[in-house]
């Protein structure tokens, strides 16, 4: 599953801009260092990739999947505000 990252990054390269696909590789670093592909932690992470990081993780907890349904706006930003050690406060 973590390999996706890399695995996108090897297709989109090929059509984006090269700093669009690399911004793409930061969307599940998170600022404590326990994301991937690189446990990237803290200002390693540009503020596009933490800022890419909240959206997709947002996004991930709102949307319904076969296997659970999505979360309400106000439970996904209490759930990102408990994860502060994680995103970005200031983008949440």
């Amino acid at each position: 599953m973590k390999k996706h990252v890399i695995h996108g990054y090897d297709i989109i390269k090929e059509s984006l801009d090269i700093e669009v696909a690399g911004l793409l590789i930061l969307h599940h670093e998170r600022l404590d260092g326990s994301g991937y592909p690189k446990g990237l932690k803290d200002t390693e992470i540009s503020l596009l990739g933490r800022i890419l990081a909240v959206v997709d993780s947002f996004d991930a907890m709102t949307t319904d999947r076969i296997y659970k349904r999505g979360k309400d706006y106000e439970t996904t930003l209490k759930e990102l505000y408990s994860l502060s050690h994680q995103y970005d406060i200031e983008i949440v």
